[in-house]
């Protein structure tokens, strides 16, 4: 016992010597240092975690025409909102590309549309960029999650599009899928994540 004691005295004594020596420029960091440190870092980023997101993408089709959706938008304490929408409908020749940056979110936990889809929902809104006839005015839109892997219940959904708006606008997903439900479309291929 004696001889294990005295060889951690040694090492001890041998560490603080090397680290009392360190000719670096840069001070050494302990591991209770680090952990404390990256505690910290983890904590400053909560403050800034967000609170709702929706990302995904994928394809859909509309009156025998592939679109494709990308999404990636999230919603911070204060109500801020930072994130891009990209949608290619090809159903809509010429005027099928918008794209623009979010600038508000809403999240359902389980919305139920009148023709049985639910799941989380997300209703977005973003300011465009891209059409010539809408540009610079606002456009809103959803995308339906109906879960991930063994636990989804079918396709992510794909809601139409609202606008434009000369204003920041939120709907409820019903009042935007109610007057085109012929684009309310399941994603052919692909995945949407609402949280």
């Amino acid at each position: 016992m004696k001889v294990l004691s005295l060889a951690l005295l040694l090492m001890a004594g041998m560490a603080f010597v090397m680290l009392g020596c360190s000719d670096t420029a840069t001070p050494l960091v302990s591991p209770n240092d680090a952990v404390a440190s990256s505690v910290t870092s983890q904590a400053s980023l909560a403050k800034e975690a967000a609170i709702h997101s929706v990302a995904g993408n994928g394809n859909i089709w509309i009156e025998g025409k592939m679109g494709v959706l990308t999404i990636n938008a999230h919603q911070y304490k204060g109500e801020s909102v930072k994130g891009r929408l990209n949608l290619v409908n090809t159903a809509f020749n010429p005027h099928s590309h918008y794209a623009g940056d979010v600038v508000a979110l809403a999240v359902y936990e389980n919305y139920t549309f009148s023709t049985g889809v639910s799941g989380r929902t997300a209703v977005f809104c973003w300011r465009e960029e891209t059409n010539e006839e809408t540009k610079g005015k606002y456009v809103v839109g959803f995308v339906v999650d109906i879960g991930e892997g063994n636990k989804a219940t079918g396709p992510d959904w794909v809601g139409p599009t609202s606008g434009p708006y000369d204003n920041i606008t939120l709907l409820d997903p019903q009042d935007i899928a109610d007057p085109y439900p012929e684009f309310f479309v399941p994603l052919d291929v692909g995945n949407v994540q609402v949280r």
